[in-house]
């Protein structure tokens, strides 16, 4: 289980932070061979999330790569098969990575200052016992946001890129059993685009 797709051992942490690259939610309890869409599905947060959206208290949008699914609270890019060139939608999709890049100069800045997390660095623990170092490395890591100290970005240090597993369709896949819930993801993502200049 903790096997992920690239043979290595692993856990699969979900993190959300905020424009200031402070993180204000992090779920470290999964393995490595866990999907994102199944992370997300099962998670405090995404509940959390919905009963609000249901109760019409919740007003904002997390955003997500394509391995999560399209729901009101949380917009995704469209699927290259979805776009034009020089689309809206293709406006969307560019501002859209660039803001949710955040998320990835996050992950370069706690890897930097918390080398144990890095996958050249085995934590020899148990997975529980990785996933409470995780968590405690993630509040270290708001701890030095607060106290204004310089970031270590393992990014710029080892040229780093991220790649994210993608289904073929993870919106189809979840959706499926929810379809009102994609669909209204859907108007709001079109409303979206359409105030996009």
């Amino acid at each position: 289980m903790y096997v992920n797709r690239k043979n290595e051992h692993s856990i699969n942490v979900q993190l959300i932070c905020d424009a200031s690259c402070r993180i204000i939610n992090v779920n470290s309890k999964f393995p490595g061979s866990t999907h994102d869409s199944f992370i997300w599905k099962n998670s405090e947060i995404r509940n959390y999330l919905k009963d609000k959206y249901e109760e019409g208290t919740f007003k904002s949008w997390l955003l997500g790569d394509k391995g999560y699914p399209l729901e009101p609270f949380l917009m995704v890019p469209f699927q290259e098969n979805e776009i034009q060139p020089h689309s809206k939608e293709e406006n969307y999709n560019r501002i859209h990575k660039k803001t949710r890049s955040i998320i990835e100069r996050v992950n370069g800045q706690l890897k930097g200052r918390f080398r144990c997390l890095i996958k050249h660095r085995m934590l020899h623990y148990r997975p529980q016992f990785v996933s409470l170092i995780t968590i405690a490395c993630c509040v270290l890591h708001n701890m030095c946001k607060q106290a204004n100290l310089a970031d270590l970005d393992l990014h710029e240090e080892l040229d780093i890129e991220y790649e994210r597993p993608i289904p073929i369709n993870v919106n189809e896949e979840i959706g499926r059993g929810r379809n009102s819930f994609h669909r209204l993801g859907q108007q709001i993502r079109s409303q979206i685009v359409n105030q996009l200049r």
